[in-house]
C-alpha cells in the first residue's frame, strides 16, 4: 500500500513538473506603448490598430498618451517597466527618454521605436516610415510641380522630435539643390493645427507672393488651409504628410493639393506582430520600413 502511494505521489510530482514548461510557454504577453501625443490623428490610428491586433493575438497592451510632455512620457515608461511588460513600444517626445529606455533594456524588455526613429542602442527594432526619405520624396514631388521655380513656405514640426528633424534633413537637401525655389519662410507649426494657422496668418501678411506651402504633417496643413481661406488668397498649393481623414477630404474637394500617405493601420498591426516575434526570441532586422506614397485627387480613396 505504501509502495502504491509512493508511486502515485511520484507520478503527481512528475506530472506537475512536466506541466510547468507548458504553463510558462502559455504565459500571456504584456506590451506597453507610449505615444508622444494621441491628439495627432496619425498616432491615434497607429494606437487603434495596435490595440485591435493585440486583442486578436491574445496580448495584453497598455497604451499611454504623453501629450507631447517629456516628463509624462518618462513617468509612463517607468510605470510600464514596473509592471513588467515584455515589449515596450515608444514613439518618443525627444531624446530625453533614452536613459529610461536603457533601463528597460537592462531588465530584458525589448524596446521598439514606432514611427519616430531612435538610434539609441536600447532600441532593438523600428517600425515606421523613413522620415528622411519622406522629406526627400515629398520635396522632390513639390519641386517637380513647381517646375523648379517659385516661392515656397515650409512649415516644420516639433524641434527635437525625430520625425520632424528627419523630414527637415530630407527636404532641406532638396531645396538647397534647386536654386530656383525661394524659401520665403521656414517656421515651425509644432505639428499643431491651431499653431500652424497662427503662424501662417503672419506669413501671409509678410509675403505677397506664395506659390506652395510644404507641411511636415497634415494637421498643420489643415491650419494653413484655414489661414489661406480666411485671407481670401488664391492659387496657393498646400502639401502635407500622413493622409489624415481631414486632409484626404480636403484633397478630394480640391482645397489641398497633395499629401504623403502612410498606411498607419498597417504600421499598428505590424508593430504588434513583430513585438510578439521579439518576445518569443525571434531575430528581426533592425527596421521594418512602412512605404509612403504621394496622394492626390487622382488617387485619393
Amino acid at each position: 500500500m505504501k509502495r502504491t502511494i509512493g508511486v502515485l505521489a511520484l507520478a503527481v510530482v512528475l506530472a506537475v513538473a512536466g506541466a510547468l514548461p507548458a504553463q510558462a510557454a502559455m504565459k500571456k504577453l504584456r506590451f506597453g506603448a507610449s505615444f508622444s501625443g494621441l491628439h495627432h490623428p496619425a498616432y491615434a490610428t497607429v494606437a487603434k490598430h495596435m490595440r485591435s491586433e493585440a486583442k486578436k493575438l491574445g496580448v495584453d497592451i497598455i497604451i499611454t498618451d504623453s501629450q507631447d510632455k517629456l516628463a509624462k512620457q518618462i513617468n509612463d515608461l517607468e510605470d510600464m517597466i514596473t509592471k513588467g511588460v515584455d515589449v515596450l513600444f515608444v514613439n518618443t517626445v525627444s531624446k530625453g527618454t533614452e536613459p529610461t529606455l536603457r533601463k528597460a533594456a537592462a531588465k530584458g524588455i525589448k524596446v521598439v521605436a514606432v514611427q519616430r526613429w531612435n538610434s539609441d542602442p536600447a532600441v532593438v527594432h523600428f517600425v515606421g516610415t523613413d522620415n528622411k526619405e519622406m522629406g526627400r520624396i515629398g520635396a522632390e514631388w513639390v519641386v517637380k510641380q513647381m517646375k523648379g521655380k517659385g516661392n515656397l513656405v515650409v512649415m516644420s514640426g516639433i524641434p527635437g522630435a525625430a520625425s520632424s528633424d528627419d523630414r527637415k534633413v530630407g527636404s532641406d537637401a532638396v531645396w538647397a539643390k534647386n536654386k530656383g525655389i525661394k524659401v520665403v519662410a521656414h517656421q515651425t507649426g509644432m505639428y499643431n493645427r491651431v499653431k500652424a494657422l497662427e503662424v501662417m496668418e503672419n506669413i501671409l501678411q509678410k509675403n505677397k507672393k506664395i506659390d506652395w506651402v510644404f507641411c511636415y504633417n497634415d494637421s498643420m496643413a489643415m491650419g494653413v488651409l484655414g489661414a489661406i481661406r480666411a485671407s481670401g488668397r488664391k492659387g496657393i498649393n498646400v502639401f502635407g504628410m500622413d493622409a489624415i481623414k481631414d486632409a484626404v477630404q480636403a484633397i478630394k474637394r480640391g482645397e489641398m493639393t497633395a499629401t504623403l500617405a502612410i498606411p498607419f493601420d498597417e504600421e499598428g498591426r505590424v508593430s504588434v506582430r513583430n513585438g510578439v516575434k521579439l518576445a518569443k526570441g525571434e531575430k528581426l532586422p533592425k527596421s521594418h520600413v512602412i512605404q509612403a506614397f504621394v496622394m492626390t485627387k487622382g488617387n485619393a480613396p
